[in-house]
């Protein structure tokens, strides 16, 4: 059977393959596949939550400029035209 990883995507192609195996294999690939998942799913996880800390940053510091009188665009716009920003690009 000439396989491709791209092949595994495919439920049909991967039932196969599956067929191959012993049960005691399929057993020790199950524990390693929900291993494998639990480890994702806290990826993923940890990385909402880092997602959501950085929003709730950029949200505390918007709303820290909107009650200063500060627009972020305007903000942005005065630090672009900064002299030292301007000497930066100068040399480039």
């Amino acid at each position: 059977m000439n396989i491709k990883v791209n092949d595994l995507r495919q439920p049909l192609v991967l039932r196969e393959m599956v067929k191959l195996f012993s049960s005691e294999e399929l057993l020790t690939l199950s524990e390693l596949i929900e291993s494998i998942t639990l480890e994702r799913m806290e990826e993923e996880a940890q990385s909402e939550r880092e997602k959501m800390v950085k929003r709730a940053v950029i949200a505390h510091v918007k709303e820290q400029l909107q009650s200063a009188g500060l627009e972020p665009k305007d903000l942005i716009a005065f630090m672009a035209s900064s002299p030292s920003t301007l000497k930066q690009r100068s040399q480039r």
